[in-house]
């Protein structure tokens, strides 16, 4: 295996790791985005819809 094809898979597998690395930050900031909602809805609830003071 010559130095290129290695240089090669080594760029290949940090762009693989890299992707990972953006579709876990995606999934964790939809659960994010989804807790936020959903405490909204709760928070809505509780105060019945009336969100003066």
């Amino acid at each position: 295996m010559s130095a290129r094809q290695v240089l090669s898979k080594i760029a290949r597998a940090r762009r693989l790791l890299a992707n990972r690395r953006g579709t876990v930050l995606i999934e964790y900031s939809s659960l994010v985005l989804l807790i936020a909602i959903a405490a909204i809805a709760v928070l809505t609830e509780v105060h019945g819809g009336n969100v003066t003071n």
